[in-house]
């Protein structure tokens, strides 16, 4: 198992670890090349931030250890309508029936860009919102 480090640095995070070929080709193979450089002088991998959280899921899921990154944290049931509670609210009473349906042919399920989970939150926002009427 082996310890590594992620410093995050503006659009970057450095990550730092005692060489292990594993953890290297785990990086390689998680990180497009575009998106990392090696620094020999101060031997540590420069990754774009956009790809830190999924390189520090799969070097979790490897059983190495992570540090510096906390894993994202499970949302709560309260959490996760919050932004179509947001989005209902900023657009008002007199359009939350349009974006509902709009987001609606989006989001449902048996669309191709279909999402089980956000058209559930819409649904249980706009169920919330119906019951403030």
């Amino acid at each position: 198992m082996t310890a590594v480090r992620f410093t995050p640095c503006g659009h970057q995070c450095t990550v730092a670890f005692a060489y292990n070929p594993a953890v290297v080709q785990l990086l390689k193979d998680t990180v497009p090349g575009y998106a990392r450089s090696w620094s020999p002088g101060r031997r540590e991998w420069a990754v774009d931030s956009t790809w830190a959280e999924s390189l520090a899921a799969a070097i979790r899921a490897a059983g190495h250890t992570v540090v510096g990154l906390e894993p994202p944290r499970p949302r709560s049931n309260a959490d996760s309508t919050q932004w179509a509670r947001l989005l209902f609210t900023r657009v008002g009473p007199g359009r939350t029936a349009a974006v509902y349906r709009a987001l609606s042919k989006c989001l449902h399920p048996d669309t191709p860009t279909g999402d089980t989970t956000l058209q559930r939150e819409l649904n249980d926002a706009h169920s919330l919102w119906a019951d403030r009427k």
